[in-house]
């Protein structure tokens, strides 16, 4: 076995063995000196060694064990990336530090020792390591990186020690069966998709101190059903909690911005506030449309005047931008109007509430539904479907709605737009009801028009 050595570095080495044991006085492992060569099943490195150079046994998929000793304080980026042989490594007690990637898809890595003094878990250094069961980390652990555990799909237990300051984004999204989270009382923001796709996880308890959530943080982690924000929470992310089982969920008074849909697809779920929010309310809950209808409460006492009697507490129901929101406020509003409700009281309060690119279709609806409106609220949805009466000619043709076509001449509005146009436009889109309708309509507009000027010219 031949070997070349610059300054105490292995930079190549030749004639391979599957076993190897490399003699003391190498002080680091120079880049690829090892890379993909499948014969090597076994390395014992030497008690000199400090350093475990980048893409070292970058590839090496026939090496099942490592013996490192006391002595190197880093692993380098793709040391042991794509060892697929690899069983299981004890990292030495005097490693501070594995960078980016150095352990990434290791299929076959089961167990890793982590030692005390290890400070630094690198960016997707565990990455897909598909049949790693726990990662146990040491108490001197100070970060974990972006996607260092991300798609460890076999991660049954994770461990997060007292002194952990700060996790990546992705961290450990993807470990499928995870049960229980327990974040460390330092750790003051959850960055993006840190726990996202733990369809296993069941409990999380977050510390007392937390301050924001990210993006998508538990994103589809769909066995979870309680979570208790803590009270200095000022910021919940896009889609944080999207697609799990939550089923009440008390929002702190802390809480000063939430991004888009943060308990959205939660069916069933209630969403508590004991205070006036900062922000708007309705902006909280599901926007989902699920099959057996149920939808997103929010309760807020003492601060609109709906009471659920029942309950003996304020509620509301959310009308969102997008068109889902209107199938919730469809099941809403026809559930008030089969228990005989007001539902002027209703509209009211959700009068400043409602988006401008929900109005419309809410005014649709309400238009030509049950229930009486306010006058001013009825004169409101009006002005909205007539300024948007192009757009809703557009919807209609696109779903063949006729009964908002009926509805625009109802109030009067369609005689205002371009018949032309439409006919033409629903005739291309095979809508034969509606083109048929907008035809006759034209030609009664005509006929009512040549009468008044017959009328004018006698």
């Amino acid at each position: 076995m031949d070997m070349e050595i610059r300054d105490g570095m292995l930079l190549s080495i030749s004639d391979y063995e599957e076993n190897i044991t490399l003699p003391e006085g190498i002080v680091s492992l120079g880049p690829f000196c090892f890379a993909s060569d499948p014969r090597i099943r076994t390395v014992r490195l030497p008690e000199s060694l400090v350093s475990i150079g980048k893409d070292s046994f970058y590839g090496c998929s026939g090496l099942e064990k490592v013996y490192i000793p006391a002595g190197p304080r880093v692993i380098e980026e793709n040391a042991f990336a794509r060892c697929v042989s690899l069983n299981e490594i004890a990292l030495p007690s005097s490693l501070m530090s594995i960078e980016t990637n150095a352990f990434a898809w290791c299929d076959g890595l089961e167990r890793v020792a982590f030692n005390e003094g290890l400070e630094s878990i690198g960016d997707y250094s565990f990455y897909s390591c598909t049949s790693l069961r726990e990662a146990l980390l040491p108490l001197s652990l100070r970060s974990v990186g972006a996607g260092a555990f991300e798609s460890c799909s076999l991660m049954r237990r994770v461990s997060l020690p007292e002194g952990l300051e700060s996790l990546g984004k992705s961290s450990f999204s993807f470990c499928r069966t995870v049960r229980r989270i327990e974040v460390p009382q330092l750790i003051t923001e959850l960055p993006e998709s840190c726990f996202a796709w733990c369809v296993s996880l069941r409990e999380v308890l977050l510390p007392a101190g937390l301050i924001s959530i990210g993006d998508y943080c538990f994103f589809n982690c769909t066995c979870l059903e309680s979570v208790d924000l803590p009270g200095s929470l000022r910021q919940i992310g896009t889609e944080c909690f999207s697609t799990c089982a939550l089923k009440k969920v008390m929002i702190p008074s802390s809480l000063e911005r939430s991004g888009d849909g943060p308990f959205y697809h939660n069916p069933g779920i209630v969403l508590s506030l004991g205070f006036p929010c900062r922000f708007d309310p309705l902006h909280l809950a599901c926007i989902d449309c699920p099959e057996d209808a149920r939808g997103a409460t929010i309760y807020l006492d003492h601060t609109l005047q709906i009471y659920d009697h029942e309950r003996d507490a304020v509620s509301v129901f959310p009308v969102f931008s997008d068109a889902s929101s209107v199938y919730r406020y469809r099941v809403i509003t026809s559930r008030a109007c089969e228990s005989g409700c007001d539902l002027g009281v209703l509209d009211d309060a959700l009068e400043d509430a409602i988006s401008p690119s929900t109005l419309v279709r809410t005014a649709l609806f309400r238009l030509r539904g049950k229930g009486e409106l306010s006058f001013g609220l009825k004169e409101k949805y009006i002005e909205a479907v007539a300024a948007n009466a192009r757009g809703v000619m557009e919807e209609a043709v696109k779903n063949d709605d006729m009964e908002s076509v009926v509805l625009l001449r109802d109030l009067g509005v369609l005689s205002g737009i371009d018949m032309e146009e439409w006919i033409e436009e629903s005739s291309r889109s095979g809508r034969t009801d509606i083109c048929a309708f907008l035809m006759e309509e034209k030609n009664r507009i005509t006929q009512v028009s040549g009468s008044v000027i017959d009328e004018l010219t006698l």
